[in-house]
């Protein structure tokens, strides 16, 4: 039997302790260390998230205290406009005025009741049948090939669906633009007199229609300008624009 010397008890126990070492190490430390990093990883992304979500809390209750506002404003503007209503009776409101400053209405012309609207631009889709003929774009998946509920209008245009966005009609211009219009919910018409009076009556009328908010003149013509004096009947020919409300659409 191999006698063994102390030295070489000793460097075996070192070599047993770095070989214990280094499966702890292995084994033990770093998957400690591997799941601390991926924790600290993840902390950073939560860090990330939670400060993100900071600033869409922050972006809400700004955008929520301008809607606020927005909606206070639309009610105020509402306050200054009319009501949406039939011709019969915007002629008793602005005739009384009319007479209420000392003209004579000859005559009344009352225009159609017009929207105001506004314009999203729209970018068109063409529809399967017409892009036959056509590359077709992997990445268009905006009308399936099996969809045979798309409705499209004359030029081939696949038609904007109206659940999708209510309240919108589908125009186009002469330039080939196309865009979805929605109403605004205000309107205007307008009321073109012929009359005679003074002057002077005439401009308290321009005085009047001016500081009611819910009009304003849309022109004005003299028929006898070259006989004006201060006792002359003017004869002139005034359009007054009527501005109303209506609900908004719900988009």
């Amino acid at each position: 039997m191999t006698n063994i010397t102390s030295k070489q008890i000793v460097t075996l126990v070192v070599l047993v302790m770095v070989l214990f070492m280094v499966i702890v190490g292995q084994y033990m430390v770093r998957p400690v260390l591997t799941d601390a990093g991926e924790l600290n990883k993840k902390s950073e992304k939560l860090e990330i998230k939670y400060e993100d979500m900071q600033s869409q809390a922050l972006l809400y209750e700004v955008d929520n205290q301008d809607n606020i506002n927005f909606n206070e404003q639309i009610a105020k503007e509402k306050e200054n406009l009319l009501p949406v209503m039939k011709n019969s009776e915007l002629d008793k409101i602005v005739t009384k005025m009319v007479v209420a400053s000392g003209l004579s209405v000859l005559s009344l012309d009352i225009g159609q009741t017009q929207p105001f609207t506004i314009r999203i631009p729209y970018k068109p889709v063409k529809s399967e049948t017409d892009k036959d003929n056509e590359k077709k774009d992997p990445d268009d998946v905006s009308v399936s090939e099996t969809d045979d509920d798309v409705q499209t209008n004359e030029d081939g245009i696949v038609l904007p669906d109206p659940e999708k966005y209510p309240g919108a009609e589908f125009i186009s211009d002469d330039f080939g633009n196309y865009f979805l219009e929605y109403k605004t919910g205000e309107y205007s018409c307008e009321l073109c007199y012929n009359l005679t009076g003074r002057y002077e009556d005439i401009q308290k009328l321009l005085k009047k229609v001016s500081e009611n908010k819910a009009m304003s003149i849309g022109g004005i013509s003299f028929e006898n300008c070259e006989q004006l004096s201060e006792t002359c009947q003017y004869k002139a020919v005034i359009s007054v624009i009527v501005y109303m409300y209506d609900e908004l659409p719900d988009l």
